[in-house]
């Protein structure tokens, strides 16, 4: 049993170290219409199939055999060592076609060049093949997946995508909103929406949660009688994509990677928007706050060239 074992391994490694050696299928000649390839086995390895993919045209794969050399050897493998190593059966035809499939685009058939195939009392080996593959083939255009954004409010009306730099409160005012091709006598200023969903840095990881995209609390002034005038205006605040925060009196601050800008979005709905309230407040102050700690961060190129380093002179 172990002379067997030993002698089984030992044919493995063989075979295995065969097929790290042997010469695999090489490109020999390619035109416009075709390319040829070329395997040569003149150490007679038993070797694992090669595989090739060939383009199709109606039902026939677009092939043809320049050239073939099959020799038959006395060695004999089991069928566990033929199963191990994938090494095909004498009924087995040299070039085996698999079901077509798509790639790219086109039409194409996996092919499996069976170099070793094992009979009862020889084995044929694959000692050199010249194969034509002609490049002509179905093209097989992908249908369109229409899918409807069904739980997303950007599926109906019309959105105006506005880029946010940096913390602060903005205005968008008559003249802005023409600019965005908004005609301001169709709109009723009480259904202006603001949405967005805070603009930081995504979490990398896929399996963590996203943040909602969410109506944005704002000010219209002069929305009461219906009609977006001249002197009317939308007021919001709105951060940037790097972040600052604090921890146990310590700034830290995230650059986001991506971009320069957050981006919320503005749309005329069908009902009135969210709006921003006054907080009601009738206690008096209890301390004048006079000095408070703030945190600045400053951009600036530290490994900056000098102005007469520059390229051609």
């Amino acid at each position: 049993m172990l002379n067997k074992l030993l002698f089984f391994s030992g044919l493995l490694c063989l075979l295995f170290a065969a097929s790290a050696h042997a010469q695999q299928l090489k490109v020999v000649a390619e035109t416009d219409a075709f390319t040829d390839y070329e395997l040569v086995n003149n150490e007679l390895h038993l070797l694992p199939p090669a595989g090739l993919l060939i383009p199709v045209q109606g039902n026939s794969p677009r092939y043809q055999i320049l050239e073939q050399t099959v020799v038959s050897v006395d060695t004999v493998l089991s069928s566990d060592v033929a199963m191990v190593s994938s090494l095909s059966s004498l009924q087995t035809s040299l070039i085996e076609i698999s079901e077509a499939g798509i790639q790219r685009g086109k039409k194409v058939a996996p092919a499996s060049i069976h170099i070793t195939r094992l009979g009862d009392d020889k084995t044929q080996v694959l000692k050199k093949l010249k194969i034509r593959v002609y490049k002509q083939a179905d093209q097989v255009l992908p249908k369109a997946k229409s899918k409807a954004l069904s739980g997303s409010e950007l599926n109906t009306g019309d959105w105006y995508k506005i880029p946010i730099s940096k913390n602060a409160i903005y205005q968008m005012d008559a003249e802005y909103l023409e600019e965005l091709g908004i005609e301001l006598s169709d709109i009723d200023p009480r259904n202006i929406q603001l949405w967005g969903t805070g603009g930081y840095l995504l979490p990398e990881a896929n399996d963590q949660p996203r943040p909602p995209f969410t109506q944005i609390p704002i000010t219209v002034e002069g929305q009461d009688d219906g009609s977006f005038n001249t002197n009317d205006r939308i007021l919001f605040y709105a951060n940037a994509p790097d972040r600052v925060t604090r921890t146990n009196g310590e700034y830290s601050h995230q650059l986001h990677p991506y971009s320069n800008n957050n981006y919320v979005f503005l749309t005329i709905g069908s009902e009135p928007g969210e709006r921003l309230t006054a907080l009601g407040n009738n206690s008096s102050p209890s301390r004048t706050i006079t000095a408070f700690s703030d945190f600045i961060w400053k951009n600036e190129e530290l490994n900056k060239a000098e102005e007469s380093l520059k390229s051609g002179q």
